[in-house]
């Protein structure tokens, strides 16, 4: 997906870094406590708590957060109203909202209205204007409030439960996302890989060839596409990757790899990778039935997508760490024209620019997560940029 359908949906944290660039994230303990608030639903099942995350004076962005307390199994949906006290919403992620005269109706989208029991789930929203926010009220739906529950504290700390077959602890935890049966059980993330390793190797004899307008084709027994809307820039195919260049664009992408491809690919690669603003790097692709946009990004520029809404839990795969992420695009372009789906996100907690990607790692972990997958449409090495500008020399080899 191009980077420009994201900034519709912007967590606080892209919030801050790319529409106000001026705010001051809060740091004194005491100071946040201030700009929190929570309440219990009138039958002690639910909680909601609101907190401000960035605040710039004239606005702020807030995290919501939802918990089951003794709904058992889980529920099936849930409704927070939040009062504005004077401040207007601008952009609300992983809820849908309604309402206005000072308040807003948040209730759960499709992937996390089912929260089980002592779990929770998350979501944001930013607001301009200087009133702060405060919760009216939380309710519930599904499953049985009688008795209480003793197993919440296990149920929570499931999330953080080590996986046999990684290499350090891998958390499938709650987070924004949530999904059907919580989004996450005991399993860790999991997926061990191996160490880096240099892409190249290719025995391809075809000479380079390089374009600067949109164009899709084939090269080196790799498919390409390069795509861009304004601004300057370039992708050079060549006989072991390819290199793309951009200059003061809006929006560019340049991706070569295998089409369908397989779910067991193991993606080699090295690359001279400099942007100067938004942009990032690593193995993207599509599938159908369901139709599921995803990312394993392994370095990025002044933004580390997807900017922290949906979490999901962490996979440990080819010497890192990787943060998942499950966001929803509605109505937004795809291979499949203008439509609403997923997209799943496997991001290094540490930027790298060599090494391996074992696709497999990630596919897997996100279907013990919950993020099921269609038929691969493709897997290929990607470079994104959006406002920015900047250069990618990026060797691989796929296997």
């Amino acid at each position: 997906m191009r980077i420009a359908t994201l900034l519709g949906y912007l967590s606080a944290t892209v919030a801050c870094s790319l529409l106000a660039c001026s705010v001051e994230q809060i740091a004194d303990d005491e100071d946040a406590a201030l700009l929190d608030s929570a309440l219990d639903s009138s039958d002690r099942s639910m909680t909601a708590n609101v907190a401000v995350t960035s605040d710039w004076g004239s606005g702020y962005c807030a995290n919501v957060t939802v918990k089951n307390n003794t709904r058992n199994p889980g529920t099936t949906g849930w409704s927070v109203v939040i009062g504005l006290n004077g401040s207007t919403t601008n952009n609300v992620w992983n809820a849908k909202p309604s309402g206005s005269s000072g308040q807003i109706t948040t209730t759960n989208v499709d992937h996390n209205g089912a929260v089980p029991m002592g779990r929770s789930t998350e979501f944001g929203f930013c607001a301009n204007g200087t009133g702060r926010p405060s919760i009216v009220s939380v309710t519930g739906s599904g499953g049985t409030t009688s008795g209480t529950t003793t197993s919440s504290s296990s149920s929570s700390s499931s999330s953080s439960t080590t996986s046999s077959s990684s290499s350090s602890s891998a958390t499938t935890g709650v987070g924004g996302g949530g999904g059907a049966g919580g989004g996450g059980g005991a399993g860790g993330g999991g997926g061990a890989g191996g160490g880096g390793g240099a892409g190249g190797g290719s025995t391809c004899t075809a000479a380079d060839n390089q374009f600067c307008s949109n164009q899709t084709g084939t090269h080196c027994g790799y498919t390409f596409e390069y795509w861009k809307d304004t601004g300057t820039g370039c992708l050079t195919n060549t006989n072991d990757g390819f290199n793309v260049t951009w200059s003061n664009i809006n929006n560019l992408l340049g991706r070569k790899g295998i089409r369908p491809g397989t779910k067991n690919t193991v993606v080699n690669y090295t690359a001279d990778y400099r942007p100067n603003g938004n942009s990032y790097m690593g193995v993207y692709g599509w599938t159908k039935g369901p139709l599921i946009e995803y990312y394993i990004v392994d370095s990025w520029g002044s933004w580390r997508p997807p900017g922290g809404e949906g979490f999901m839990g962490t996979v440990t795969s080819d010497g890192g760490t990787y943060d998942i992420y499950r966001t929803q695009r509605v109505n937004q372009p795809s291979i499949e024209g203008n439509t609403t789906f997923y997209q799943y996100w496997s991001v290094r907690k540490d930027k790298r620019t060599s090494g391996t990607i074992t696709v497999g790692n990630h596919f897997d972990a996100w279907t013990r997560l919950g993020m099921n997958l269609g038929s691969l449409y493709e897997v290929s090495m990607l470079v994104e940029g959006y406002q920015s500008s900047g250069s990618a020399n990026v060797h691989f080899s796929m296997r």
